[in-house]
């Protein structure tokens, strides 16, 4: 199925009007037309929904059509997309490399094609070429193959697009994607020459990926570009240091042990005994690392909640958390400091004697809405917590002040993603749509009144956002 998205004054009328927005009908009967949501997916006719038809303008007559395979995505502002092209199997228009889709409103148009078109996929176009020859601005689309239906479950490679064919470190090739008949290339070469290197082998001397396209270097040459490597992410991270924040590069924590520093820093924060008392709800907590630099090392009841965490996701109960996976860090941790503690066995039994609690869920974004029942079990999860806690939560960051909100109690979030597009509805105090990450930080603030911020001492994202009291 086609989507159209060039109709600007179609896009801004029906994202301000009273009827739905995006909607294709397919067929001239509104009782058997066939319904194109702005994903391209067909959907059964809703009874009461109108259906929108969105012609073309007059001055928007699509002159050209282009199929190729995506390459590369990326946005700019809230209103536009930019796709770069893999130009070499194209039969014409060959200097065309790039596609670009404009929008007079942010909207659900605007969040479906930046979700539906993805890297890797092969899309028709439709649109109208700029002087340049090399731009099309889209009008139109309608999606070939998707890369997730013909990769075998391999993740595009955007660093090696011109590299259709995979080598592997022993220099054969798998052929991956549409693109098979694809000429050869040279390992470790991408586009413009540039050498390209497995981050995972530089890293750690190790790469489990399946067919990985990229050099694998040894010996000398292995340590020169490690050296190269981490000189370079010190320069990234210099040059994205939050120049209000007052820990240098030098003396931060590792990512690794962000963790830990969150875990230290709630003590100073809210005080050991008291949090001993309490406890802490933490959410989205993933395997368990800030739970066991608490509850293990510290003996602060925690309780974690998280749809990975191995409980019942049906009956949602609050329990014990047996089965721990101990990481090697952790079982050091506890042989060393903990006498005649040896082996994996008894520092997992140690472990599940701590206060340790999860719970297999996903936190409410908005509990105001929920029915009693679901009220009543998020208050047993909450009990007399003394803080709620995300650390990176992702999806879940406004859970935490929501439950925070709720039942009263203080919060500290280290935000991290935005994931915009999963939360359309938040708005700064402007209207502006919460888009970026310092957007995000400021709506955090002014979701809960008496608010503050502190930096801690980890690379990477590491701005908290928390309220000492729950008033």
């Amino acid at each position: 199925a086609e989507t159209r998205v060039g109709n600007p004054a179609a896009n801004q009328a029906t994202e301000t009007g009273a009827t739905a927005k995006g909607l294709v009908r397919h067929g001239n009967d509104p009782a058997t037309a066939t319904i194109v949501n702005e994903s391209g997916f067909d959907v059964p006719p809703v009874p009461g929904r109108p259906v929108v038809d969105i012609p073309a303008m007059a001055s928007e007559v699509a002159h050209a059509v282009l199929q190729a395979q995506v390459i590369h995505k990326r946005t700019y502002g809230n209103r536009l997309v930019f796709l770069d092209l893999d130009t070499r199997n194209l039969l014409e228009h060959k200097q065309c490399n790039e596609v670009v889709f404009s929008f007079e409103v942010y909207g659900d148009t605007v969040r479906a094609v930046r979700k539906d078109i993805c890297p890797g996929d092969i899309v028709q176009f439709k649109g109208r070429f700029r002087p340049c020859g090399s731009i099309l601005d889209a009008m139109s689309y309608a999606m070939i193959q998707r890369w997730s239906d013909a990769g075998t479950g391999m993740h595009f490679n955007a660093g090696s697009a011109q590299r259709l064919h995979k080598p592997n470190r022993r220099g054969g090739s798998t052929a991956v994607g549409a693109h098979a008949d694809a000429p050869h290339a040279v390992a470790g070469k991408a586009m413009g020459g540039k050498r390209a290197f497995c981050k995972f082998w530089i890293s750690n001397g190790s790469c489990n990926r399946e067919g990985c396209s990229c050099d694998h270097p040894e010996g000398e040459a292995l340590k020169g570009l490690r050296r190269e490597y981490w000189e370079s992410q010190r320069k990234r991270r210099a040059d994205t240091a939050n120049p209000d924040d007052p820990h240098r590069a030098e003396t931060k924590k590792s990512h690794a042990q962000r963790a830990a520093v969150l875990a230290e820093w709630l003590c100073s924060v809210y005080g050991l005994d008291d949090l001993r008392q309490h406890g802490v709800l933490e959410i989205a907590g993933g395997r368990g690392d800030l739970a066991f630099e608490l509850s293990v090392k510290r003996r602060i009841p925690c309780t974690v909640v998280d749809p990975r965490c191995p409980g019942n996701t049906e009956g949602l109960e609050v329990g014990p958390w047996i089965g721990w996976q101990l990481s090697k860090p952790q079982r050091l941790w506890l042989e060393a400091t903990l006498p005649g503690t040896n082996g994996f066995d008894a520092c997992q039994a140690y472990v599940e004697s701590c206060p340790l609690r999860q719970c297999c869920a996903c936190a409410p974004a908005d509990l105001v809405a929920a029915d009693e029942k679901d009220r009543l079990f998020w208050a047993k999860v909450a009990g007399d917590c003394r803080v709620v806690v995300g650390l990176h939560p992702d999806q879940a960051t406004g859970s935490v002040l929501e439950l925070a909100r709720v039942f009263g109690r203080p919060f500290a979030v280290v935000p991290c993603c935005t994931f915009a597009d999963d939360f359309p509805n938040r708005r700064l105090k402007d209207g502006r749509p919460v888009r970026t990450y310092e957007e995000l930080v400021e709506w955090l603030r002014a979701y809960c009144p008496a608010t503050d911020v502190d930096f801690l001492s980890f690379h990477g994202k590491n701005l908290v956002v928390y309220s000492r009291s729950g008033e």
